[in-house]
């Protein structure tokens, strides 16, 4: 839908309908890129300074996947949203983090990890203290309507989620899911032979094979350790961050997990906090930039690189 809106301006440009489309989806991947900039500066910024805000955002668009960014893939629009929806969120704008948060569910299904940072503000936030209190009374003031409608927002995106899985849509993509693409949530039997196969192949006789696995396995380890890094920190933005890797983790083939951790905030937040080491933060920027580079020439030349 997003695409389309985009794409009906640009026809005035004389482009063809496939070249229309295109462009109106790298649009919307740019854009969503520029907002989750914008976010992670914000995140960055309240954890540490105004110089790891800068850090962190440009961390985002020279790690090895971020070429995905500006791709027609789901990756720029999605991190665009899930990272503004944690920003709104802790500002105290929960609905309209929520409404992020369901358009996040949308464009991914991970994104209905963001129903976790949603309910623990809800909670912290201590209104269910009071709905016990309001139960009782609601002979005399009827139905506790206020912190109901507040309990709904924040689980919002899990239970738009699940009107989307029962629905044509939620169902055919889950058809597509499995089978073209042999992946669904918690799969855990595919999941771990694939990825012992995997484990099997950085010691295997295939060098290419090793490199790209390393690259995965890297990526899967980073962004681990730095959500658990982040546990303590900035536990909204850990437990998010540690349920989209492990989602994406267990959803069966392996591959893409260099691509599915760009929507772990706390990664970008460790590197930018390691970044204000001089000499990691050049070593950093030339081995993620020439690592982009070659992963990105290998998808241009049609080689599986993510």
């Amino acid at each position: 839908l997003v695409t389309r809106l985009v794409a009906w301006p640009l026809t005035l440009l004389g482009l063809s309908d496939v070249a229309t489309v295109t462009l109106a989806g790298v649009a919307v991947s740019m854009l969503g890129t520029l907002a989750a900039m914008l976010a992670l500066y914000d995140l960055a910024c309240q954890e540490l300074d105004q110089a790891s805000g800068v850090r962190a955002a440009f961390y985002l668009l020279i790690f090895p996947s971020g070429f995905f960014l500006a791709q027609v893939y789901t990756e720029g629009l999605f991190v665009g949203l899930a990272f503004s929806s944690l920003v709104l969120l802790r500002r105290g704008h929960r609905g309209w983090a929520a409404l992020l948060a369901i358009l996040a569910t949308f464009t991914r299904a991970v994104g209905v990890a963001l129903v976790i940072p949603l309910i623990t503000s809800w909670l912290e936030q201590g209104e269910w203290l009071d709905m016990d209190l309001e139960w009782r009374q609601i002979y005399e003031k009827g139905l506790p309507w206020r912190p109901i409608w507040h309990a709904l927002v924040a689980i919002s995106p899990a239970l738009f989620f699940l009107l989307w899985r029962v629905s044509y849509l939620g169902m055919a993509f889950g058809t597509v899911e499995d089978h073209y693409f042999g992946r669904g949530m918690f799969s855990l039997g595919p999941t771990f032979i694939s990825w012992s196969e995997a484990f099997r192949a950085l010691y295997g006789s295939n060098p290419q094979a090793a490199a790209y696995y390393a690259v995965e396995w890297g990526a899967i380890v980073l962004a681990l350790g730095a959500c658990f890094y982040g546990l303590k920190r900035y536990p909204d933005l850990a437990w998010f961050g540690l349920l989209v890797v492990m989602l994406s983790w267990t959803s069966g083939p392996a591959q893409g997990m260099h691509r599915y951790v760009l929507a772990a905030p706390p990664l970008f937040l460790l590197l930018s906090r390691l970044g204000r080491n001089p000499a990691f933060d050049r070593l950093w920027s030339i081995l993620s930039v020439l690592l982009m580079g070659l992963m990105a020439t290998m998808f241009t030349f049609d080689m599986w690189a993510g």
